[in-house]
């Protein structure tokens, strides 16, 4: 049994062609992201987002992103800021699992993305406190990446991923030393 292929072929691009996504489409990514899975179905993710029809939204929210990131990431028709609610609505303590929560999120996000043809970049590189300034965002929120979407015909250079045995132990934790438990 093989890993889908949908799956391998993923990759973050650094082009995007110049052609917007409609606006359907974008719906369709969020209702896929909040179908994720999340402790206490809590669905801490929130995102704040803009294309390139709104050059003002958008313009804001590439001013968010390092330098580097902004230069690449001016071709893609859409642009997402990602938050967490850091603790849970029922009683007010903290979620350990938000970003955890959040990553299922993103990944149900760039699997549909996927599935439409669309590519999509997720980036550490942004500058925090400017974000949280430039969108007022309240206490018990944290921002953690931004996200390039967009079509892309870039090829796809597959970087070598570690092996199954420095990922995955059976039984014990097993990861300093070469692990002959590990599926191969």
């Amino acid at each position: 049994m093989q890993v889908h292929e949908l799956i391998l072929d993923r990759h973050s691009p650094y082009a995007f062609l110049d052609e917007s996504i409609d606006p359907a489409i974008v719906r369709v990514l969020f209702d896929a992201a909040r179908h994720a899975a999340s402790a206490y179905n809590e669905q801490p993710w929130r995102f704040v987002y803009a294309t390139r029809e709104e050059p003002k939204s958008y313009s804001r929210i590439l001013g968010c992103l390092v330098e580097a990131n902004q230069k690449w990431a001016r071709q893609a028709p859409l642009l997402i800021l990602s938050f967490v609610k850091n603790t849970y609505t029922y009683d007010g303590t903290p979620n350990r699992c938000a970003q955890h929560d959040l990553g299922l999120a993103v990944g149900n996000l760039t699997t549909q993305a996927s599935l439409l043809g669309l590519r999509v970049h997720s980036m550490a590189g942004i500058a925090v406190g400017h974000i949280c300034e430039s969108f007022a965002i309240p206490k018990g929120y944290d921002i953690m990446t931004a996200i390039a979407v967009g079509y892309s015909d870039e090829v796809h250079n597959r970087k070598p991923r570690k092996r199954m045995d420095e990922i995955a132990a059976l039984g014990q934790w097993n990861f300093d030393s070469k692990n002959p438990s590990a599926p191969r």
